[in-house]
């Protein structure tokens, strides 16, 4: 008798369970019908619904066919605003083209024209361009703000998605931090809310010589060496979203040398810059400079220990590179470390090559995404000095020049 009634106990309990699954269910679908014109609610898919959770509310997206609905749910469960979005491209690749919003209920259409991820007003001045795209003199700058949308590749199991991330902030106003962007596939879906690395702004050249010649300043006796790999993501946890540089921050790879014995210790970390950002997204070769990456964000990194013609190597590389030309698919900041990098003697093939949105190569690319990814299958594998994930770290402080 006991063993049934604890049999009829947990069926009830399914059940109860089952049934307030249903209940949230259709109280969504009484929301959005509250909220939605007749037409647009009929034509709503309703497989395609997903609720994300997002600092204490709810985002729930669905299709209404060839549009993407965005509402917010509150504490309440109740739906305190959304948006209806149609993008119409002229240039994927540039995010280009005329975005059209709606409210949930259809009134107030509003169309904005979006130029190379921006937003362009009356009042704005086009006056150059990329790769055919007009760019307004936001775009252009070296250390403006992140744009209203950025054109991405989203790779997932070995398949690869165009994509565009949707500033919260813009869509839904102030209330929504800075850096919170919605990705939405070109085909649909895109998942939650994810938070983007602002642009670093334009750090200072640097002559590396007067840094590498500080490590002139720890004896060679009982000295030891190493080099450490650095890669950071734009997106945090997530390292196959893979964004054009005109979100003015596509990740960053860098490293770092030490030096030290008993006595005395120095530590320089490097990293490779486009001297301009405009010389960046032009797609050529533009000029360069080497750039002191102290306490630079990192999600991953990789230590080698070398030896000291190694180490010497790695030195000479780095001077080697100063003034080498930039092009950002052909020798980004990655391909900067991993030159560094394999003259020292380490080994990395990046495998995947993702390929940068814009401005890639069809067989893909060197990318700080790459370095994370193959640093994550090292640290699988039980590689010690191999870590990553997906946190937010800050690298160490460089010593800086010596004269």
């Amino acid at each position: 008798m006991r063993k049934n009634l604890c049999w009829l106990f947990w069926c009830f309990l399914l059940w109860s369970c089952t049934k307030e699954q249903n209940l949230r269910s259709d109280h969504l679908l009484t929301l959005l019908q509250q909220h939605l014109r007749p037409p647009d609610f009929q034509s709503l898919d309703r497989q395609s619904i997903q609720v994300y959770p997002y600092q204490g509310q709810r985002i729930v997206r669905a299709r209404i066919q060839d549009r993407e609905m965005i509402a917010i749910l509150n504490t309440h469960h109740d739906i305190a605003e959304g948006r209806i979005l149609q993008f119409d491209v002229d240039d994927t690749f540039n995010a280009t083209g005329l975005i059209t919003i709606w409210p949930l209920d259809g009134s107030e259409k509003q169309t904005k024209r979006i130029v190379g991820g921006r937003l362009v007003t009356s009042e704005t001045r086009l006056l150059h361009r990329s790769n055919g795209v007009e760019l307004d003199t936001k775009t252009i700058c070296d250390d403006c703000t992140l744009p209203e949308v950025i054109v991405a590749t989203v790779h997932r199991q070995g398949e690869s998605s165009s994509a565009f991330f949707y500033s919260m902030s813009w869509l839904f106003g102030a209330s929504w931090g800075y850096t919170t962007y919605l990705p939405i596939y070109v085909d649909g879906g895109g998942g939650g809310p994810v938070e983007v690395d602002p642009p670093l702004g334009n750090p200072d050249p640097i002559d590396p010589k007067k840094y590498t010649d500080c490590f002139d300043q720890v004896s060679d006796q009982l000295a030891t060496y190493s080099l450490t790999l650095y890669s950071d993501i734009p997106v945090d946890q997530d390292a196959g979203v893979v964004f054009d540089l005109k979100a003015h921050y596509a990740g960053h790879t860098f490293i770092a040398l030490h030096k030290s014995n008993p006595y005395a210790s120095v530590r320089q970390v490097f990293g490779f810059y486009p001297g301009s950002f405009w010389g960046a997204i032009s797609g050529n070769n533009t000029a360069s400079k080497i750039v002191d990456d102290s306490e630079h964000e990192y999600q991953a990194s990789y230590t080698i220990s070398l030896s000291p013609s190694q180490f010497a190597a790695a030195v000479q590389r780095i001077q080697q590179l100063n003034g080498h030309s930039y092009h950002i698919s052909n020798f980004n900041c990655t391909d900067f470390a991993l030159s560094v990098f394999h003259a020292a003697g380490g080994q990395m093939l990046l495998n995947p090559q993702y390929n940068i949105p814009v401005y890639g190569n069809s067989s893909g690319n060197n990318t700080p995404n790459g370095v994370y990814e193959q640093i994550a299958a090292m640290q699988a594998a039980g590689v010690t000095s191999a870590t990553a994930n997906g946190n937010k770290n800050y690298g160490p402080h460089g010593k800086g020049p010596c004269h």
